[in-house]
């Protein structure tokens, strides 16, 4: 068995034992669990809105800045840049691989959580 595997098969934190077995302890103050946190908000947020809210709040007190999904018009092979206007060195291009439809306007979602500050974008420019 698994370092954290108990006897019954169940996951058992050995850093917190009174963490029931089955349960993972997560913290909305952990920078490697926000992101993971905010998702699972999202999730639930059909059975329990207010619990997602509440949530939502509770990462954004502690510092966590939600990653931005932004749909703009776009063709495959085309490039945007993305420019935060505080932060120019997490600017950066990206090509369109996908769109969603089939039209002359198709859409694209650019989600915007690869660097670890997670600024809001100021412009999508399209590249030349």
């Amino acid at each position: 068995m698994g370092a954290h595997i108990n006897d019954q098969g169940e996951f058992q934190s050995d850093k917190y034992p009174t963490c029931p077995a089955g349960k993972v302890p997560l913290s909305v103050k952990d920078p490697s669990a926000q992101s993971l946190l905010w998702e699972y908000a999202q999730r639930r947020r059909a059975v329990d809105s207010e619990f997602s809210d509440d949530l939502e709040t509770a990462l954004r007190a502690a510092g966590f800045v939600p990653p931005v999904t932004v749909a703009v018009p776009a063709r495959v092979g085309e490039r945007y840049r993305f420019a935060y206007p505080d932060e120019p060195q997490f600017n950066r291009d990206l090509t369109v691989t996908e769109v969603l439809g089939h039209g002359p306007d198709d859409l694209v979602l650019f989600d915007d959580h690869s660097h670890t500050k997670q600024k809001y974008i100021d412009k999508i420019e399209k590249l030349t």
